[in-house]
């Protein structure tokens, strides 16, 4: 079942990235099923090869991966690209993307520490590298752009 998992991802990583229908349920649909197809299939093979060498056949596999997890199949092929979607469209929403691609701007740093100072503890001593490799960092990111 673990490699069998690992087949699923790796393959349905490739063909997300190779298959183009512009049609992203289609592109899902068909990536999965490939994968599942390519998932079972090295399932079979590791086991007649490896685990169970000599007393694994063609019945043992078909009735182990293709009559009794068609049900786990269904459901894969239900939610999965359900899922997949939702997560799709979160990640490239507009406020999403607007949070990834602001750059830090040195003043916003200089207010955040200004405000949030009093609360913190009084004993606490200030580290002016510290502040000062912060306050680099959020100029270097002056310069970054977003690649969206």
């Amino acid at each position: 079942m673990m490699i069998e998992l690992a087949v699923y991802g790796l393959i349905a990583g490739i063909m997300m990235r190779c298959v183009r229908t512009r049609h992203v349920y289609a592109d899902l649909y068909i990536s999965l099923i490939v994968a599942i197809v390519a998932g079972r299939v090295v399932n079979g093979l590791v086991n007649a090869l490896i685990f169970a060498r000599g007393s694994y056949s063609m019945a043992t596999w078909v009735a182990g991966c293709v009559v009794k997890s068609w049900p786990g199949t269904v459901i894969q092929l239900v939610f999965i690209p359900s899922i997949v979607f939702a997560l799709m469209k979160r990640v490239s929403s507009p406020s999403a993307t607007r949070r990834r691609c602001l750059p830090m701007i040195e003043q916003d740093v200089i207010s955040f520490f200004d405000r949030c100072a009093p609360d913190w503890d009084a004993e606490m001593i200030r580290n002016e590298p510290v502040i000062r490799t912060i306050l680099d960092n959020a100029a270097s990111a002056r310069a970054w752009t977003c690649s969206t």
